[in-house]
């Protein structure tokens, strides 16, 4: 209540003379109606219970986690309750009956900060990596739009501005949708959750802004489902942002049974180095944790085979799988890229030295005589190290195919064992290893 009264008491009174008390600025006449009936008074207690709750909780993982995604989700929260105050008749009948000019203030704005901020809530939650940079950018220009509107509140006509926001709104609906189908990757259940709750409210959203523009008719859509939508919107993305921190890619690494492995190493499939990926990116989103990826290739597979046939193919994987297992934190995931490649995906690392060290003392242990193999046999290892996100410019997908550009372009018996990626979209190398001992 300080709070509304706060922004209704920072606005001259004479900025609200061209505001009168129109019916599309009006609470809707079903809620304002029920609002002191003991229906109404149940719906509102739990459309604010579940709000009240979701913004404590953020609040609480904003202190405590230091996490900066909650805060704009509390801003998000925050807005839309106050947009739904708006339109129940809170406002204007128990909150702020002294100041009646903050009613039609707060129905046309709150709706319309509300929308900017969910974009923003889903730009700092998306990877531009997995949106597409011109998607990712046509967000960022909504946003500064949706704050350019509302700062014609004293310029344009209410029915222009009214009509100019419910506009913006279904345009922003159309951002979010595209935004998340295009950033929808297996595994990622924080997306996932993230998705179905902005759909939810934005089926009930869209229909109430479709009625504001004289679309669809009013009795078609309930004035109650945006408020049941809200609810369940609070609830499912409340529990997406704890999934997303509770999902360490750890967990969903070596102790993940689901997942299918291959037989010869144990090694994950191919598909998941692209989950790992994308994983990856979306926790740098919120905690700023950078990673590494490092692929190995058999250079010296096809000789082998060729001296002593394609049984010692399976001595070679076991020898690899040793080496890479040997080098493995508990958190670090490593993946069968192809039938002579392995990568090992390092989820957390302080500097690229680090992740260079890792791959130099594989390469330098293949050298030396396994017991998998006859002697004088060795493993003559080829590894594309990528760090993330910074070599990723697009998706996933990208990233890996540059990797193993990077290996075909190395010759076998080249002196140059180890490169670094570049750009991956252009496929540029930069070549940082010495040759091999």
């Amino acid at each position: 209540m300080t709070a509304l009264a706060a922004v209704a008491a920072a606005l001259p009174t004479g900025a609200f003379a061209a505001l009168p008390d129109a019916p599309l600025l009006e609470p809707a006449p079903q809620m304002l109606a029920d609002l002191g009936s003991p229906a109404g008074a149940l719906w509102i207690g739990a459309y604010f219970g579940a709000i009240g709750f979701a913004i404590l909780f953020s609040l609480m993982q904003l202190v405590g986690r230091r996490d900066a995604l909650y805060g704009w989700y509390a801003l998000y929260v925050f807005t839309m309750g106050v947009s739904q105050a708006a339109a129940s008749g809170l406002v204007k009948v128990y909150l702020l009956p002294q100041w009646p000019q903050a009613q039609p203030a707060l129905r046309l704005l709150a709706p319309l900060v509300a929308t900017t901020f969910g974009l923003l809530l889903a730009r700092q939650t998306l990877p531009p990596q997995l949106v597409g940079r011109r998607l990712h950018g046509a967000g960022t220009v909504a946003i500064v739009l949706g704050f350019c509107i509302a700062g014609l509140f004293w310029a344009v006509p209410v029915h222009w501005l009214w009509l100019l926001g419910n506009a913006y709104f279904l345009c922003s609906l159309a951002i979010l949708a595209l935004s998340f189908m295009r950033a929808w990757q297996r595994g990622l259940r924080q997306i996932h959750g993230f998705a179905l709750g902005f759909a939810v409210t934005a089926v009930a959203a869209a229909g109430t802004s479709m009625a504001n523009m004289g679309l669809i008719s009013v009795d078609q859509w309930s004035p109650y489902a945006r408020m049941v939508a809200g609810v369940l919107e609070a609830l499912i993305l409340t529990y997406a942002l704890g999934l997303g921190l509770q999902m360490e890619t750890a967990q969903l690494g070596m102790r993940d049974t689901s997942r299918p492995r291959d037989p010869a190493t144990g090694f994950f499939t191919a598909p998941a180095l692209l989950e790992q990926i994308n994983a990856l990116l979306l926790r740098y989103r919120r905690t700023d944790t950078r990673g590494a990826v490092i692929m190995f290739d058999i250079s010296n597979w096809k000789d082998l085979t060729l001296s002593h046939g394609e049984t010692i193919s399976e001595n070679m994987l076991k020898a690899a799988r040793r080496l890479i297992a040997s080098n493995m934190r508990e958190a670090d995931v490593a993946v069968r890229a192809s039938t002579t490649r392995l990568a090992l995906v390092l989820t957390r690392t302080s500097a690229p030295v680090e992740v260079l060290a890792v791959a130099q003392r594989i390469i330098d242990q293949g050298m030396r005589h396994a017991p998998e193999l006859p002697e004088p046999e060795r493993l003559h290892f080829h590894a594309a190290v990528a760090y993330l996100p910074d070599d990723v410019t697009r998706r996933a997908t990208g990233l890996v195919q540059a990797m193993h550009r990077a290996l075909d372009q190395t010759r076998p018996g080249s002196g140059v064992r180890l490169r670094e990626i570049g750009e991956p979209s252009i496929g540029m190398l930069r070549r940082t290893a010495s040759a091999a001992r």
